[in-house]
């Protein structure tokens, strides 16, 4: 939530002289609370993102498996 309120104009007018200075005028304008706005629906898209993107891993993963297992024969 902080990098998304984070500008460059801020920066360069002089209003916050670095990260930490940004992250200290949030905290005091804010509170502790305030920077976890937006925090539940990062979760949810980031958890629907990678339970798609391992689902489909583990899918073509097991569909494949046997084709790998065919081209590759044991040395005995």
């Amino acid at each position: 939530s902080l990098r998304v309120r984070f500008e460059v104009k801020d920066m360069v007018s002089g209003r916050y002289h670095s990260w930490w200075g940004f992250a200290d005028g949030q905290i005091a304008d804010l509170g502790l609370k305030g920077l976890y706005r937006g925090l539940k629906l990062t979760l949810v898209k980031d958890v629907a993102g990678y339970a798609g993107f391992f689902g489909l891993f583990e899918w073509i993963k097991n569909e494949t498996i046997d084709i790998y297992r065919d081209l590759v024969q044991p040395v005995d």
